[in-house]
């Protein structure tokens, strides 16, 4: 019985290990396409119980900014930093634990199409 909870333990530790090292990861979107109507915007909801960084990339018909929100600890942050809308991006964003939403906005007249993939370090 105490070499069963040793080896609980040990695995234990090594998965908190492994989190405390952003060695674990989760894909929360691969490949998804989101229809944006004009002037308007769509989000992913990333739900994490450990704070870490997600990796963003995406591809629009149109350009588009991207904010990243935590109501948790009111934080938001905005992707590209310059304002300036993007129609693609390889970019990373670190994340707080809790429910975040990558929000995409279309600040464009016509539909905008995203195809984003989003993996999550943790």
């Amino acid at each position: 019985a105490l070499q069963s909870s040793y080896a609980l333990l040990q695995s234990s530790l090594d998965n908190m290990t492994q989190i405390a090292n952003l060695q674990k990861n989760q894909t929360i979107a691969s490949g998804t396409a989101l229809h944006i109507p004009k002037n308007s915007f769509d989000s992913v909801e990333i739900q994490t119980s450990y704070a870490g960084y997600i990796r963003v990339q995406l591809q629009a018909t149109h350009p588009v900014t991207v904010m990243l929100t935590n109501y948790k600890y009111p934080t938001t942050m905005d992707f590209p930093v310059s304002g300036t809308p993007i129609s693609s991006g390889n970019f990373v964003l670190p994340i707080l634990d809790g429910t975040n939403y990558l929000e995409i906005y279309s600040p464009s007249d016509m539909d905008t199409t995203v195809t984003v993939t989003i993996t999550l370090y943790y």
